[in-house]
């Protein structure tokens, strides 16, 4: 399945689906973003500087600092933490960061 049509599908699976397949979402999503192989939802502004989608943003976005020229990605890299896929997910952050560990030392 395409990445595009990937992405399309977890906003819905993640507000209806259980906690346990939330997790996995979660941790699948936070590996793939983490090596590059999936990108957060979002798009650039004539400046360079990359903001979410409304799907995409979550109060977790808030404490970060707005793109600037200076730094434009600031956002981009903040969507690809724990803490905001956590959020996205609707899932424990410290859950999740034992099942990601537990995923990489299996790999």
């Amino acid at each position: 399945m395409a990445t595009a049509q990937m992405t399309a599908l977890i906003a819905p699976i993640s507000q209806t689906s259980s906690p346990t397949v939330n997790l996995v979402l979660a941790t699948n999503c936070y590996i793939r973003r983490h090596a590059r192989l999936e990108h957060p939802r979002g798009r650039a502004d004539n400046g360079g500087r990359w903001h979410p989608v409304d799907d995409e943003r979550g109060t977790c976005c808030d404490a970060i600092r707005g793109p600037s020229r200076a730094y434009p990605w600031s956002l981009m890299l903040h969507c690809r933490t724990l803490r905001h896929i956590a959020h996205l997910y609707g899932v424990d952050l410290a859950e999740l960061r034992r099942a990601v560990h537990a995923a990489q030392r299996q790999s």
